[in-house]
């Protein structure tokens, strides 16, 4: 099945109202990962807020936990009026729609949604952080944050996600999805 075209506009082609921006990754390793995948996108969209920008999707190696399937990850930024807690309600629910359910820490997933920026935000909640604190240990995250977002700037440490990813230490496969 051929993946549908979805173009990656340049950087400054955002809006210049970035606090509306959201980051997701959505993946996960169950089932049909790339119809998943796609719908989970579609689903978002719907959802959540405009899509702006979706980097292509990458497979990768299962992080934490190895003794798994590898993940199909993507990430996706849309254009949102939600706040950080209504955004976090509605991927659960999506999520919930492809039957997620927790198995164990860093196991096994039918669809993951991870919210890793919401604009400049930093939100540090007993339910919710972002960005997402673990986001510069793996590799799978920024490597379609930087293909898509590689001048972005994380709110907190000030690095750029292209510097991101070239430093990052994980050594896990992550290559361009190829059905």
């Amino acid at each position: 099945m051929p993946l549908p075209s979805i173009p990656a506009p340049f950087e400054n082609s955002l809006p210049k109202d970035t606090e509306r921006l959201v980051v997701l990754l959505i993946g996960g390793n169950l089932g049909d990962r790339l119809d998943r995948i796609v719908r989970a996108r579609m689903l978002c969209s719907l959802l959540m807020g405009r899509l702006l920008m979706a980097s292509r999707i990458y497979e990768t190696a299962a992080w934490g936990t190895e003794d798994q399937a590898a993940f199909l990850n993507q990430v996706l930024v849309l254009e949102s009026p939600y706040s950080s807690p209504v955004l976090l309600r509605l991927a659960k629910r999506i999520e919930g729609r492809f039957g997620r359910r927790h198995r164990r820490h860093w196991g096994e997933r039918e669809q993951d949604i991870d919210l890793l920026f919401h604009g400049a935000r930093i939100v540090d909640s007993p339910d919710l952080r972002v960005p997402h604190p673990r986001m510069a240990e793996r590799r799978f995250v920024l490597a379609p944050l930087a293909e898509i977002l590689p001048e972005w700037r994380h709110p907190e440490t000030g690095f750029r996600m292209q510097a991101m990813l070239a430093a990052c230490t994980d050594p896990l496969p992550v290559r361009p999805f190829e059905p």
